[in-house]
């Protein structure tokens, strides 16, 4: 598989934004509108939700170069979310 040759990749940003930590919180948690403002997103459906778990299905789009993968995002309300997938070439987000 062409994705066993990749290496893993590890990209670690950090911002200061100036509002309220519930108010990013919920634009990060609301993966349903990543396609709005997060370029490459161009589609986003959530699968299955329970109380701070969403099973979800996403599309990434470059030019004609696409990629679908699923993943789980588990929710720790004003404190993290953490995105995992073991679909290539993903692995964990915080």
């Amino acid at each position: 598989m062409f994705w066993s040759a990749v290496p893993i990749m590890r990209q670690v940003d950090s911002k200061i934004f100036s509002c309220r930590c519930s108010q990013l919180y919920s634009l990060v948690a609301d993966v349903e509108r990543y396609p709005r403002f997060l370029p490459g997103w161009s589609r986003v459906r959530i699968l299955h939700a329970d109380d701070n778990r969403l099973e979800v299905e996403q599309q990434l789009q470059l030019g004609l170069f696409r990629v679908r993968f699923h993943s789980t995002a588990k929710l720790e309300p004003c404190r993290r979310i953490v995105i995992t997938s073991s679909d290539a070439p993903f692995g964990e987000m915080t």
